[in-house]
């Protein structure tokens, strides 16, 4: 879908946080169809800010479907509104998500609650042959994390709502301790204090795939507005089979759950758009603070475009989108 032209100035709208254009109750959830289109509609309050979802520009040859996770979520939900969902483009073959989106808001990521000791579960809303199970995925002691892409504690107002991010819908195979539990965590946690400072954000979130297979990449500096050479060196392995009692999440060559090479995170301001691009492998900041460590994986939107195959933020008003795509943000997210 080509981008809408528009007047500049725009971006006050295309993140208006008062959603009156969002009608529509949305239901509990997964919502399944034969594309997910009514999970599209019933999430449309995270994403009618961005005047549209990431699309795929090999859309017509893949097998995808939206799955909508809204029972806590408003039709209208304001920036003190503490309810919350989230929004996810499956990918059946690599029975992984190509984005989840959220908007997260001042109340709702302000809560208490507790992680609860919920076991990840395989999504009713993706079709049986793209949906992946929990022992497709390796016992934690090889060094894998089920990674969520839409993190528990952005439901922190609940237990309950917590509860609902551990589909494996919203999960990619992540290295664990040294990354999933220690810098990506810290990504998570600013993008939450982005939230509480701002009064709202959308966050997009999701693995970059090695192209035909390959298991490293590099986004070149002159490709990257943001100024910055990034490796995206993943683990060696590109699946992890279904598993039997024998073989417990085995790596193998086809029908796996894919191992993505990187995982990439937006953050739209009111004003900006922040991303960030990690590889999936275990990290040593060698003393280096976790904010400057970050620092170092800033990328263009262009760039993560050009490594995911994903196009972002594709009707905003067309002066305002080149600049959100092409150019890195002024500053910080923090």
């Amino acid at each position: 879908m080509p981008r809408l032209t528009g007047a500049p100035g725009m971006l006050r709208f295309l993140l208006g946080f008062v959603l009156a254009a969002a009608a529509g109750c949305a239901a509990a959830q997964p919502i399944a169809d034969d594309n997910g289109a009514a999970s599209l509609a019933a999430c449309r309050p995270l994403w009618i800010g961005m005047r549209g979802v990431p699309e795929h520009r090999e859309r017509a040859v893949r097998d995808t479907t939206f799955v909508c996770h809204a029972r806590f979520l408003r039709p209208r939900p304001g920036p003190d509104d503490p309810h919350n969902g989230y929004l996810l483009s499956h990918d059946n073959v690599s029975k992984t998500p190509d984005w989840v989106i959220e908007r997260l808001t001042r109340a709702g990521v302000s809560g208490n609650a507790n992680r609860p000791g919920a076991a990840f579960k395989a999504d009713p809303g993706v079709p049986p042959q793209g949906r992946a199970r929990d022992d497709d995925y390796p016992p934690r002691q090889s060094g894998f994390a089920r990674g969520h892409m839409a993190p528990s504690e952005d439901f922190n107002t609940s237990r309950q709502a917590m509860r609902e991010t551990f589909f494996l819908s919203n999960t990619v195979p992540q290295r664990g301790a040294r990354f999933n539990g220690s810098v990506w965590a810290a990504l998570e946690d600013e993008t939450r204090k982005a939230a509480i400072d701002r009064g709202a954000v959308y966050v997009i979130t999701g693995p970059v795939r090695g192209p035909d297979g390959a298991r490293s990449l590099t986004i070149a500096q002159s490709d990257n507005a943001c100024g910055k050479s990034i490796t995206l060196d993943g683990p060696d392995v590109a699946q992890f089979c279904q598993a039997d009692s024998e073989s417990y999440g085995e790596p193998c060559d086809e029908g796996g759950v894919g191992v993505p090479i990187g995982i990439f995170k937006i953050i739209l301001t009111e004003d900006d758009a922040y991303a960030f691009v990690m590889p999936n492998r275990d990290h040593d900041r060698h003393g280096v603070p976790v904010r400057t460590y970050l620092e170092g994986f800033r990328v263009s939107i262009a760039a993560l475009e050009a490594v995911t195959g994903l196009e972002f933020f594709r009707n905003i008003p067309e002066e305002t989108g080149r600049r959100l795509i092409e150019q890195c943000a002024p500053g910080t997210l923090w």
